[in-house]
């Protein structure tokens, strides 16, 4: 091998070692569980529903007649509302992305009555790391 070649070797090497290093100390985010919640006039169509997740992305797409929109608190009677969509009109749809801790929520519409028609559930957080060390993303629902 010639000194041009060992050269030429020695910044290949160096030069992909860079790289390697620049790729792992930018690694994206984990992107959030994407879940879609549809709301009716009476209800959101499960009684419950749980994440294993530390990020959620919500799509709310109003089904029903009215306007209707979707707010999320933590448990409790008097909490502040910590997430909330526009009010929507039937038809249109709208993203909420939650990063909230590990915990009980409820997830309710805010508009006039509707949480006494229905439009109102529990929400489970819980953290995404398994016992092993293994991160895994679920939903879980509870169906009327």
């Amino acid at each position: 091998m010639t000194k041009r070649n060992i050269a030429k070797c020695g910044c290949i090497v160096a030069v992909g070692y860079v790289v390697a290093a620049t790729a792992s100390a930018t690694a994206p985010a984990v992107a959030p569980l994407s879940v879609h919640i549809r709301l009716s006039d009476y209800g959101l169509g499960f009684r419950t529903i749980g994440f294993r997740a530390s990020r959620v992305r919500l799509t709310v797409t109003n089904q029903g007649s009215k306007p209707h929109a979707l707010a999320v608190t933590k448990s409790g009677s008097d909490e502040p509302v910590l997430k909330q969509t526009r009010s929507l009109a039937p038809g249109q749809s709208a993203q909420l992305v939650l990063s909230v801790p590990p915990g009980n929520y409820r997830m309710f519409s805010p508009v006039d009555h509707d949480s006494s028609h229905g439009l109102t559930a529990p929400m489970k957080m819980i953290a995404p790391t398994l016992p092993d060390g293994a991160e895994m993303d679920r939903v879980f629902y509870n169906y009327r």
